[in-house]
């Protein structure tokens, strides 16, 4: 697994600072004309080249521009590839039919959506169908990648570690300049984090520059192996209910989290009172002390989501974690009345992203499966009976208006999100309505099966499977 670890760069003097700052600029700019230049690749149907043609007007030397052109190329391709899985989930919630689904989904994995005229194998491909798959393309497409405060990721054509000769500094990153044979040697002061991490130290290093606060960080990159968890012998599998009071909620009854909304809170009160005490000024209510708290608390939210997902892999040691697909989470953060205008769209634009993020990164780091299940009606399905209404849930409190079970409404939420897992009829893709009514035959079944005693076995139960086969 590859790792960043990044070290401050206070250690480094306001001469080297501003001889890094002026690459940085160039380096900035001619990321952009890169990305510019693939871009209109692109759009105009041709192949992306391999390589980037190497612009004339900059001052960066030709390793820089191989450097740059190549960082540039990942980056447009990586933003691609985010495109294409935006376009196919489009596609797949669509109702459309199941050949035109085809043709499209043909074109996004191609990447041909821009191609004039398309030929392919035992497919026919008109015109409706590219105009169509551009329209899709324009609307899932988002922002193009762009580089505004730069972090060079320099390869060893450019940059070098160099192990250190005393005890004051860890190492030193020898770096070119604008000035041809002049490199500047840079201090790294590591940490304890950093060193007890075992793995291959990279040659390639990143160095984040912040032109506006000037600053300057570098990312130290390690391939580290796994840490596998401690496991009980036993294959277990844990459901996730993710929000914003109680940032985790398990099948198992545990919720892990709870400092971070009385955190953000904290946090909204103090900016919201700058903000005013600005506007009352008649000052902008963009500052330089404003944008560090907004930085502190996006960072604050990564470790926070962190320390509860240590906790849980700790204490749970699980083998398999099913979560639901995060899409709804931020569009709900975006409605939460209870924080302001402000620290919801902080949330919605640097926070809730962290917590898929962090998923992903500790499941890789631990060896434990991911599993994303559809979301719909997990919050308004009862976990024993199955029915669905949305007056089921109260705030904070469920109680089924069928069957009258009461628990927590986030407990009940990942017991469904890990029930969800058992039934084959439903994907991360089957529309909203075609669940409700997949629900309303389990429940119906549910109910038949238990006339006797209204008590309907969820799927986690042994006998799980039979549920299964009488809805099949």
């Amino acid at each position: 697994m590859i790792r960043t670890y990044r070290h401050s760069g206070a250690f480094t003097n306001a001469g080297k600072r501003e001889k890094l700052f002026a690459v940085s600029r160039q380096y900035r700019t001619y990321f952009n004309t890169c990305i510019k230049s693939v871009r209109r690749t692109l759009f105009s149907g041709a192949t992306l080249p391999k390589y980037l043609p190497r612009m004339a007007t900059t001052l960066l030397s030709e390793r820089y521009k191989q450097t740059c052109g190549g960082q540039a190329r990942a980056t447009f391709l990586s933003w691609l590839s985010n495109v294409q899985n935006r376009f196919r989930d489009t596609v797949a919630h669509s109702s459309l039919d199941d050949r035109a689904k085809h043709r499209l989904l043909t074109l996004n994995k191609t990447s041909l959506w821009f191609s004039k005229d398309v030929t392919l194998r035992n497919i026919t491909i008109s015109q409706d169908d590219l105009k169509l798959a551009r329209q899709i393309f324009k609307q899932v497409r988002g922002r193009s990648p762009a580089m505004k405060n730069p972090s060079m990721l320099l390869d060893r054509k450019v940059a070098k570690l160099e192990p250190s000769t005393d005890s004051t500094f860890d190492g030193w990153i020898r770096i070119s300049t604008l000035e041809k044979g002049h490199p500047v040697c840079l201090p790294i002061k590591g940490y304890n984090y950093c060193r007890e991490k075992i793995g291959e130290l990279q040659q390639s290093v990143q160095v984040i520059v912040d032109l506006k606060a000037q600053t300057v960080d570098y990312g130290i990159i390690k391939d580290v192996a796994p840490t596998k968890t401690a496991q009980t012998g036993e294959h277990k599998v844990v459901g996730l209910d993710l929000g914003i009071v109680e940032l985790i909620n398990t099948s198992t009854g545990n919720k892990y989290g709870l400092t971070l909304y009385p955190l953000l809170k904290k946090y909204d009160r103090i900016i919201q009172r700058q903000i005013k005490g600005r506007m009352c000024a008649g000052l902008m209510t963009n500052s330089p002390w404003i944008a560090e708290l907004h930085a502190k608390v996006a960072q604050l939210i990564k470790n926070e989501v962190g320390r509860a997902l240590n906790k849980l892999i700790e204490q749970e040691a699980p083998s398999v974690l099913v979560i639901e697909n995060l899409t709804n989470l931020s569009r709900d953060t975006r409605k939460d009345p209870r924080l302001s205008k402000t620290m919801r769209r902080l949330l919605s634009r640097c926070g809730i992203s962290q917590v898929r993020e962090r998923i992903l990164q500790k499941c890789e780091e631990h060896g434990i499966d991911l599993v994303q299940v559809n979301p719909a009606y997990t919050s308004q399905e009862c976990q024993q009976c199955h029915h669905v209404e949305a007056k089921n849930r109260k705030r904070k409190a469920f109680r089924c208006l069928r069957c009258g079970k009461k628990t927590d409404a986030d407990y009940n939420g990942s017991v469904n999100v890990l029930n969800r897992r058992s039934v084959p009829q439903i994907n991360i893709y089957t529309p909203y309505r075609a669940v409700k009514g997949i629900l309303a035959a389990i429940a119906a079944l549910s109910s038949r099966h238990h006339a006797s005693d209204r008590e309907a076995v969820p799927f986690g139960a042994p006998n799980k499977h039979r549920m299964v086969e009488l809805l099949l």
